[in-house]
């Protein structure tokens, strides 16, 4: 009697064991965890999965942004046995709503850490943004069941882009400023010399102009021998 009484305990456990999910395990990396960028400026985030030992068949990421200050200039997967799944809704990229979402299989699973893919990102103007995992990402387990855990995110800090600094106004020494005003002065009126000489022409040029030639005077001829 008490032999059957263990072998129904140990069936029981059985079945309770057999019947319970698998814990989720599954953990997204993005990295860097921090970056500061100036406004325009580009840069990558690494989205790398960690199973835990859970062999994972299927990652989908998806990731958000303020659209505001961030946009998704491209991606690229990383290792080279994901096998991409572009479908509607498992691969997309909104830089209006600020969302990305990538979706593959890996044939055969993986159960250590693996690198899913690189985002580059730029930044359109400045302010602190968050990168992180959206509600839509899930890891497959060998059952189809969503193993994922949670994952950790990016912090962006964006500057302003400084204008440029205007080059100093170098002046020159004081006499030689005081030379370029007095010539300046100068320019701008009637020089004196050139006056001085105009009023001594019209005064002595004047009187001859009115008077009448004279007929040049010749010395007599001379005798001939």
């Amino acid at each position: 009697m008490k032999m059957k009484k263990l072998l129904f305990s140990l069936f029981v456990l059985a079945g309770i064991a057999f019947s319970l999910p698998t814990l989720a395990a599954t953990t997204i990396i993005l990295s860097p965890a921090s970056v500061s960028v100036t406004a325009g400026q580009s840069f990558n985030v690494a989205v790398n999965v960690d199973p835990q030992a859970v062999r994972n068949y299927t990652v989908k990421v998806a990731l958000s942004f303020p659209a505001d200050l961030l946009e998704v200039d491209s991606f690229t997967f990383g290792a080279s046995g994901w096998m991409a799944w572009n479908q509607p809704g498992y691969d997309l990229v909104d830089n209006t709503n600020g969302a990305l979402i990538k979706t593959a299989g890996y044939p055969g699973g993986f159960s250590s850490a693996a690198a899913f893919g690189t985002v580059s990102f730029k930044a359109k103007a400045a302010g602190t943004a968050v990168i992180q995992t959206g509600s839509a990402t899930l890891a497959l387990d060998g059952a189809s069941q969503n193993v994922f855990s949670g994952s950790s995110q990016t912090n962006v800090t964006i500057v302003a882009v400084n204008p440029p600094i205007p080059p100093a106004q170098v002046l020159p020494p004081k006499p030689f400023r005081q030379k370029l005003r007095l010539t300046s002065r100068l320019a701008s009126s009637r020089p004196p010399q050139r006056l001085k000489a105009s009023r001594w022409l019209n005064k002595h040029l004047a009187p001859l102009s009115s008077k009448p030639s004279r007929a040049p005077r010749f010395l007599p001829a001379l005798p001939i021998s």
